[in-house]
């Protein structure tokens, strides 16, 4: 399972913003507290740089300045947000990894990894129960035709008999 944790900086992060950059921001300062970004409430009233006082990591995956901009730059360009309820709601059912939260791209290739590396691999044997409910799960899925990767998760039957 991922997860992300935060680490309180000794020196705050500065970030500096344009005046809209800074509206977005604090308008959604709960999408980078999810991330486990925490921003001072001081510096984003004010003008300037707001300061970043937490970063998340994990494991040896660590974060900074370029993606809470990178963060920035995603709810700048439309992407979709969750309200605080439905982001309660999120938390609760799927943890840090909720799909329709804003992620930086860090993030998501650790996530992908993780899922990856959690999953049946080729050449695993599988008996029957496990077999169908692989295809029970993949079923269920938005698009269960590649993995977070790219990598095929399924091949086509007519092609393992060519020979």
């Amino acid at each position: 399972e991922v997860q992300i944790h935060k680490q309180r900086l000794i020196q705050p992060i500065a970030l500096e913003v344009t005046p809209d950059e800074r509206h977005l921001l604090e308008e959604h300062v709960e999408v980078f507290r999810w991330n486990g970004f925490d921003v001072d409430a001081a510096s984003l009233a004010g003008e300037g740089n707001v300061l970043i006082t937490s970063v998340p990591f994990s494991r040896a995956t660590t974060f900074g300045k370029d993606d809470a901009l990178e963060l920035l730059s995603l709810l700048e360009h439309g992407a979709p947000v969750l309200t605080q309820q439905q982001m309660t709601q999120a938390s609760q059912a799927l943890a840090p990894s909720a799909s329709a939260v804003p992620r930086p791209s860090k993030v998501r290739a650790m996530f992908a990894s993780r899922a990856c590396r959690s999953s049946i691999m080729i050449g695993k044997c599988l008996n029957d129960t496990e077999m169908r409910r692989v295809v029970a799960n993949l079923a269920g899925l938005h698009a269960p035709w590649n993995c977070p990767h790219g990598r095929p998760t399924m091949r086509h039957l007519c092609k393992l008999f060519k020979n």
